[in-house]
């Protein structure tokens, strides 16, 4: 759509950066199909409206580029492992905070921090049952873990992102 079949649709000449926002809404949302659509939203709603639809689209495009980043795929990767264990409704809640937890550099350092313990402490694992196998003369403790402490790391994480949102679902729900 053109600018002056724009101006024409509404009645008016429009500011040409406002035109410019205008057709980024019309071109970039679904909400629109015609350009008639647009104009009478924009008769509605003025530029307040194509405003707030236009920052929502540039809001879901940074959060979409957010998403893909390797960065972002690293924080979930960690996530899921804090998350294993959990019921649904937390893994759930943990879903859909994610990209605000994301935002807290600390918790994303706390949870990759977890994640790598966590991992440390499985291979050990794998590694003491397998020498009590080989030497059953001499047993090593299978729960030697003080060095990389994962579980210190899931309690704090638990705090922060867990626990005040479970009491509440337990108060909403009277148990």
């Amino acid at each position: 759509m053109m600018k002056h079949e724009f101006d024409s649709l509404v009645g008016i000449t429009t500011n040409p950066e406002c035109y410019d926002r205008i057709e980024f809404v019309y071109m970039n949302s679904d909400k629109f199909n015609t350009k008639h659509e647009i104009a009478e939203f924009y008769k509605l709603h003025d530029m307040n409206g194509i405003e707030k639809i236009y920052k929502e689209l540039l809001e879901s495009e940074e959060r979409k580029q957010v998403i893909r980043s390797d960065e972002f795929k690293s924080f979930i990767n960690d996530l899921a492992v804090f998350a294993d264990g959990y019921v649904n409704e937390i893994k759930t809640h943990l879903v859909d905070m994610a990209f605000t937890t994301f935002q807290d550099k600390t918790v994303v350092t706390l949870l990759h921090q977890y994640a790598v313990r966590i991992e440390k402490e499985q291979k050990d694992l794998i590694g003491n049952m397998l020498w009590n196998i080989e030497h059953p003369e001499s047993k090593t403790d299978l729960n030697n873990s003080c060095l990389t402490n994962a579980a210190s790391y899931k309690t704090v994480l638990a705090d922060l992102l867990v626990t005040d949102w479970w009491h509440e679902q337990c108060r909403k729900e009277g148990k």
